[in-house]
């Protein structure tokens, strides 16, 4: 269980690559990064996997925040609305 923690405190807290978790873990092989993430997935843990100039990490997925999303994207709209009025552009019409 200890080992557990360790992993996914290690996952939490950004890109792991397989060769560091190797040695927190202390286990001997790729196979044994493999099989944890599995192991992850299947207690329901999204797990992010990414290969950067052939050195594979790991990461768990940020939770997605639907409402931080869509504020998000209607704060981008009206910033490009008020770009262009600045501009001299033309404001938003409703069809």
């Amino acid at each position: 269980m200890k080992e557990y923690q360790q992993l996914v405190d290690a996952l939490n807290a950004g890109w792991v690559t397989s060769p560091n978790l190797q040695s927190l873990m202390g286990w001997s092989s790729a196979h044994s990064v493999r099989g944890a993430m599995s192991q992850l997935r299947r207690k329901n843990l999204a797990i992010e996997r990414q290969r950067l100039e052939g050195v594979t990490s790991y990461r768990i997925a940020p939770e997605y925040d639907a409402t931080k999303d869509i504020e998000g994207s209607f704060s981008d709209a009206y910033a490009a609305i008020r770009e262009r009025k600045e501009a001299g552009g033309p404001g938003w019409e409703p069809k």
